[in-house]
């Protein structure tokens, strides 16, 4: 099965393609801004290498956020472009799913967070099933000062970019029982997302272009004004 992934949810942009279960080749870079202009020419780049033709690929695999609304959209945009072109079936995965994939399994429950801004992080919790990470808790996105309330374990293992920049918002108490995976990026790749592919795909639990939806959790910047009266809908005509 020939499998393409794509992720853009941060900063952090990657594309990867595999096949029975290896990682064939991978392209990973760092843009602050927006990642439209590189996605479609590193897609070219990706298959080219390998010998793909896009009408070949079994599988497109996504990204589908939380994280940079900008960043989803793309990712999404580009693989709903390719699924309707090529009646290829999709597999969406969270991107704290994609980053806890990235982790050795324990016995500790392990929570994965990516900055927000704004003093929110999104953050879910995994537990070990079967020597699999399985959800325990819910992608969300909470205030920072929330965290210590998530945390019932005396013993947890932390992963992402969410909380070094928070750090002093954090009780002492909270910061003791958490042990910070240092495990570089702290961020989503697509390498990752192939790698829950080769092990959990499940042609059920595939999507249509049609069916693809980004998973956002929170409201955009220019949402957040428009509810709060700062904006004003334009006019119906």
């Amino acid at each position: 099965m020939k499998i393409l992934a794509i992720s853009c949810s941060t900063n952090f942009g990657s594309i990867a393609v595999g096949e029975n279960q290896k990682i064939l080749e991978k392209i990973e870079w760092e843009r602050a801004q927006s990642h439209g202009e590189l996605v479609t020419p590193y897609l070219q780049e990706i298959t080219e290498k390998v010998g793909w033709d896009f009408s070949e690929i079994d599988l497109i695999a996504v990204d589908k956020g939380p994280g940079s609304f900008t960043g989803v959209r793309v990712a999404i945009n580009s693989v709903k472009a390719l699924a309707y072109s090529f009646e290829t079936p999709i597999w969406a995965e969270n991107s704290l799913r994609i980053m806890a994939e990235a982790c050795p399994v324990s016995e500790k429950e392990l929570f994965c967070c990516l900055n927000a801004f704004k003093n929110e992080v999104f953050i879910s919790s995994y537990k070990n099933k079967n020597e699999r990470w399985e959800e325990n808790l819910d992608a969300q996105s909470i205030e920072v000062e929330k965290l210590p309330d998530l945390i019932e374990s005396k013993s947890i293992d932390f992963f992402g970019d969410a909380i070094e920049p928070y750090l002093d918002r954090l009780p002492e108490e909270f910061k003791s029982q958490v042990n910070f995976l240092n495990i570089q990026p702290a961020k989503p790749k697509a390498s990752d997302l192939l790698s829950i592919c080769f092990k959990e795909y499940n042609s059920e639990q595939t999507l249509d272009w049609k069916s693809l939806n980004s998973l956002y959790i929170k409201l955009s910047a220019a949402e957040e004004k428009l509810k709060k009266g700062l904006l004003k809908p334009l006019p119906k005509i």
